[in-house]
């Protein structure tokens, strides 16, 4: 059953794009956008990606995790 974010409580930090950030405004405090995506590779790599920019904006090594789950095979 997944986590909510009310059961999680406060995170120590998070992960942005800095570019982002820069390039819509958010540098003054303000919204800003960005489009970022995360995934496992080697199950034991997690990387958070900025696919606006296309840029690995992290890489954290992680316990293993088994990605083969077969949702993504399944065909209508």
């Amino acid at each position: 059953m997944p986590v909510t974010l009310e059961e999680l409580g406060a995170l120590d930090g998070y992960v942005h794009c800095k570019t982002c950030i820069d390039e819509t405004g958010g540098i003054d405090g303000s919204v800003y956008k960005q489009q970022l995506e995360v995934g496992v590779k080697n199950e034991t790599e997690l990387f958070v990606n900025c696919t606006y920019h296309k840029l690995v904006i992290g890489r954290f090594i992680i316990q293993p995790v088994d990605t083969k789950c077969g949702c993504c095979d399944e065909q209508d």
